[in-house]
């Protein structure tokens, strides 16, 4: 991305954004989750019947597929205190968590995003969810609450700007590259406070560490090389980013990645 390229793209995200100083992040468009809703966009061989919310009830839908009670939360953006601060180890498993891990999955969806941290919708807890079908060691949708991640080391060549390019939700319509460990293993529990294990590689592993990162307060353009942290200073700055009050609302704003 060209110095002039990201000036102007920061002269059209500063009229998209939302700001607001009442606020209740990812991935380039090449690597946008791949799987899509069977309820929503699965055909019908001939004699079957088509499954929809219709024929089949609320009742039975996950609940960040309800649509009569699961909001679409605010996203904050770089600059909002809870996004570069710790969060805090979550403690009590109930019915408001879970409603909270709802919230989290249909936001997530509605932005077209493969991961969400609680910090980027203001919330400091250690809670993540992901959606991302290219891999065969964990559920293609889920959640991870105090997570801890083992990795490999990471590389200390040159990252690549077209295989390697990042981008944020909390960071909107910019990308930059950045270079992940290949491969991580991901432990934690679910909302229910049961269990969860696998193993991560590739894209996978580099969605857990992103999204593990938001939850010890860092973004991902926190750890650019200097080349690409040169620019998004630029662009940073262009955008009036780094202050508290800026956000934007999946499904009601512009998209700021284009989806």
């Amino acid at each position: 991305m060209s110095d002039a390229v990201c000036a102007i793209k920061a002269q059209e995200l500063r009229f998209r954004l939302v700001n607001t100083q009442n606020c209740p992040r990812i991935f380039p468009q090449q690597h946008e989750r791949a799987c899509g809703r069977a309820l929503n966009n699965a055909g019908t061989r001939s004699g079957e019947t088509k499954m929809s919310r219709e024929t089949i009830g609320e009742d039975f839908l996950a609940p960040w597929e309800r649509t009569d009670h699961v909001p679409i939360r605010q996203i904050t953006v770089y600059g909002e205190p809870v996004l570069h601060q710790r969060a805090a180890e979550v403690t009590e498993f109930d019915d408001q968590l879970r409603q909270l891990v709802a919230d989290m999955h249909a936001t997530m969806d509605a932005a077209h995003g493969v991961g969400l941290a609680a910090p980027q919708i203001g919330v400091g807890l250690r809670i993540f969810t992901y959606i991302y079908a290219d891999q065969d060691t964990a559920p293609e949708r889920g959640v991870l609450i105090n997570p801890v991640l083992t990795l490999s080391k990471v590389s200390q060549a040159t990252p690549d700007p077209d295989e390697e390019a990042e981008g944020c939700l909390s960071v909107p319509g910019l990308n930059f590259p950045l270079k992940r460990a290949e491969y991580a293993k991901v432990e934690g529990v679910d909302e229910f406070g049961k269990p969860v294990s696998f193993e991560a590689t590739g894209w996978f592993a580099r969605i857990m560490q992103h999204e593990f990162d938001h939850l010890d307060g860092f973004l991902y353009v926190d750890k650019l090389v200097p080349r690409w942290d040169k620019r998004w200073l630029k662009a940073k700055k262009a955008l009036g980013w780094g202050v508290a009050g800026t956000t934007w609302l999946p499904g009601t704003d512009e998209d700021p990645f284009g989806h």
